[in-house]
């Protein structure tokens, strides 16, 4: 479905900068003065271009975005002065946003305040970074401390919604690094920030060095920490992050770069930008001698224009409203699900007719205007160089004399007789004419005439006599000649570029005639289709009954064959008597022991390898101890006997000791014991079932 006819945005793109920085791709110009003012121009004619073609229809702009390139390179006011032009080209109010991109070295105070009072009210620096050596890695002119001072002179000229271009991942730098950027940053108080990974673009100078190993590529995982140290510092100190890369204080939102995320129509000016109206996306040349080049024609500079299908909008709505934070609505989802139910070749169609009628009535106006200027008829030219009456310059001519003489001359008389006889000729020659305005004049004539003859004579005299007759004729001629309607003039064109410009205005009226009939059937049908579009919700209930039903049906379908099969298979066992039927006569036991592994074994393997293991332990320890223990190791040692032996006797707390060890010892032992009868139980066998088994192989 097509936006709002207020999300329209105007992008104008300057291409000129004074270097470019190592990682940028984009298309730019080196800021001179002889490019810089042929641009001026193909702009300014690319703006009228726009506007007699009435391309955004009249529609109000809602964004208007300087930028490039750094449109600060070219003169502030040159820049007010296309501002001014652009707002009376098409409709704008009070709250359209206005922003101009500016490199902080490149601006003065002076400038900033000539753009304010022009009327742009936002101003968006590139900072990049706020550290010399970030500037060196990416060969950015200028320093850190610039951004600063530009701010502060910003402020100065009247901006209060200011924006920060930032770039994190830079070679070299690391994330304290980073974090010290921030921190910088926020002294100066911004209300917008704009935060972009490095990337590296195919072509530019940084790509370049990464591949000659003398720069290393951008670490991945540490722009992801940079990313969320970005979004925890700026969100500690009053940013919100509404989009992937950018961050703003309360309603100071970015509203131009909202229309590029939710759908919005704008339209780019200035060679390499891009457009997006009415589900077209086109663009223009990239190259500016080939850009003026075109306009000088009278050609817009367009270049890669693409139709956009139904599917390709979904598809577009949700990758761009995926880049913010609140995501992309269900009804959204759902509305773009619906829109392709309306015809796309309609929606083109009505593009190219509305286009074609603008250039045919213009073409009628030029036609118009050519056939003004030129007459039906060629003129004769004698041999002598004199100019001959055509055939109605001649009766016209005819009729003067006519009325002149009428006055004095008898109707009988010769050459009263041959000058009516050359005026009926004449007459059947041209067609059917209008005789009222000759009527007309010959009876002023006449009326004027009588009087004077009245003036010197009696109204006996003949002469006075036969001017009131002919006054009177002359008069029910008129009156008559007022009953009746007026002959359409037949004009028999002569002059070839006459006859030329003739067809051409016929042929063009004809065919802009059949675009209007046309249009009118294209939106006739667009208004069938949204009709239906609106009546999806009222029908989708009945739809959801009719698969409700189908879904019972094919459930009942698959029941009744399912019960078919199964008679078929039993007729088939009824007829070769497979059918018959076996009783069992015990029933099954319930296994008692598993088939494998042969646990006892395994247990009684163990318990052997224990005992025999412990009691090997003990004989080899006992065979390796040197200490002594009895009186006849201790004579052995001395090599005599000794005369007595004291045994050792324990005190009271050695006592206790000793008895709570034995306590322990034999608790831990009725634990294990308890244990291993929870572990037998549970994991072999269980304990009655052990306990009959047992007293079984007992006898």
């Amino acid at each position: 479905m097509s936006p709002p006819d207020n999300n329209l945005g105007l992008y104008v793109h300057i291409p000129f900068c004074r270097r470019r920085c190592h990682f940028c791709a984009f298309y730019l110009e080196i800021a001179q003065p002889a490019p810089m003012a042929r641009f001026h121009s193909a702009l300014i004619q690319e703006i009228a271009l726009h506007r007699r073609q009435d391309s955004l229809n009249g529609r109000a702009l809602q964004s208007i975005y300087f930028g490039g390139g750094t449109p600060t390179s070219l003169p502030a006011d040159q820049l007010a002065a296309l501002l001014t032009l652009i707002r009376a080209t098409w409709p704008t109010s009070a709250t359209t946003e206005v922003t101009v991109e500016a490199h902080p070295s490149s601006v003065t105070e002076r400038d900033l305040t000539v753009l304010a009072d022009a009327g742009f009210n936002r101003i968006s620096f590139g900072a990049e970074s706020m550290t010399d050596k970030d500037f060196a890695s990416i060969g950015r002119f200028g320093q850190a401390q610039d951004t600063a001072a530009a701010v502060q002179a910003a402020r100065r000229a009247g901006f209060s919604n200011i924006n920060l271009d930032l770039m994190y991942g830079l070679p070299g730098q690391l994330l304290q690094d980073w974090i010290h950027t921030l921190e910088s940053l926020m002294t100066l108080t911004p209300s917008h920030i704009s935060c972009y990974a490095l990337t590296i673009e195919e072509g530019t100078r940084l790509a370049q060095d990464i591949a000659r190993n003398l720069v290393l590529p951008p670490d991945d995982m540490l722009q992801l920490d940079m990313e969320s140290a970005t979004e925890h510092f700026l969100a500690e100190v009053g940013f919100s992050r509404y989009e992937i890369s950018n961050y703003a204080k309360p309603d100071s939102a970015c509203r131009h770069n909202l229309l590029y995320w939710t759908g919005g129509e704008y339209l780019g000016l200035g060679p390499s930008a891009q457009s997006y109206l009415r589900g077209i996306r086109f663009g223009n040349i990239a190259d500016l001698e080939a850009y003026a080049a075109c306009l000088n024609d009278n050609r817009l500079p367009m270049t890669d224009r693409t139709i956009l299908s139904a599917s390709e909008r979904q598809r577009d709505a949700l990758v761009f409203g995926l880049r913010l934070l609140h995501g992309v609505p269900r009804k959204t989802v759902k509305a773009a699900e619906r829109d392709h139910q309306i015809d796309e070749l309609v929606a083109k169609g009505l593009l190219d007719a509305d286009r074609d009628i603008r250039s045919l009535r213009e073409k009628k106006t030029y036609l118009e205007g050519e056939l003004a200027q030129l007459k039906p008829h060629t003129p004769i030219i004698t041999a002598g160089g004199d100019r001959l009456l055509d055939t109605g310059e001649r009766l016209k001519a005819l009729r003067a004399q006519y009325a002149s003489v009428s006055a004095y001359m008898l109707p009988d008389h010769p050459d009263f007789i041959k000058l009516k006889q050359e005026i009926d000729s004449l007459e059947k020659e041209t067609g059917g004419i209008d005789e009222r305005d000759e009527l007309s004049k010959r009876l002023t004539a006449t009326r004027a005439t009588l009087a004077d003859l009245r003036e010197r004579m009696k109204d006996s005299h003949p002469d006075v006599i036969r001017a009131q007759e002919v006054a009177t004729s002359l008069e029910q001629k008129l009156q008559a000649a007022a009953g009746r309607p007026a002959p359409p003039p037949a004009v028999r064109p002569e002059n070839p570029a006459y006859i030329n410009i003739q067809s051409q205005l016929a042929s063009t009226q004809a065919m802009l005639g059949s675009l209007e009939s046309a249009r009118i059937d294209l939106k006739r049908r667009m208004a069938e289709y949204a009709k239906r579009v609106e009546m999806t919700p009222t029908i989708e209930p009945d739809y959801m009954d009719l698969l409700r039903d189908r879904e019972n049906s094919m459930r009942k379908h698959q029941e009744i064959t399912s019960r078919l099969m199964e008679a078929q298979v039993s007729a088939e066992l009824e007829v070769q008597r497979k059918g018959e039927r076996f009783s069992l006569i015990n029933p099954p036991e319930l296994p008692e022991k598993p088939e494998r592994p042969n646990r006892l074994a395994i247990l009684l393997l163990g318990t052997f390898l224990a005992v025999g293991g412990g009691i090997g332990t003990g004989v080899v320890v006992d065979n390796v101890d040197r200490t002594i223990h009895t009186s006849e190791q201790f004579g052995r040692v001395l090599r005599g006997v000794p005369l007595a032996v004291i045994p050792y006797l324990p005190s009271e707390r050695e006592l206790a000791t000793l008895g709570r060890r034995r306590a322990v010892v034999g608790f831990a032992g009725l634990g294990i014991l308890v244990g291993s009868a929870v572990i037998v139980h549970l994991a072999w066998m269980p304990l009655d079932v052990l306990w009959y088994a047992i007293w079984r192989k007992l006898g």
